[in-house]
């Protein structure tokens, strides 16, 4: 569920050798860097997911190359990029 790091950063403290902690994260919002930056370095969430056809931007657009410039400066850099439809 976007917006819903707690829970997950709670999965990933409880087990840690079972979960890695993903996350929704929209370019285009205002606070979209800032928020990224926060939640990497919290430590717990490690997958950032984009989802172009939720949030309408194409790949692209500058904001997620600044998305995937922040994440890149993590450890063990990985990206979730959803290319469906949503029906």
């Amino acid at each position: 569920i976007p917006g819903d790091e707690p829970s997950v950063e709670a999965a990933v403290s409880a087990y840690p050798e079972r979960f890695w902690g993903y996350f929704f994260v929209n370019p285009l919002a205002p606070v979209a860097p800032e928020r990224l930056r926060s939640v990497l370095e919290r430590g717990k969430m490690r997958v950032p997911c984009l989802f172009p056809a939720m949030h309408a931007y194409p790949l692209s657009d500058a904001r997620v190359a600044a998305v995937l410039d922040t994440v890149e400066k993590s450890p063990k850099p990985v990206v979730l990029v959803h290319c469906g439809v949503l029906s």
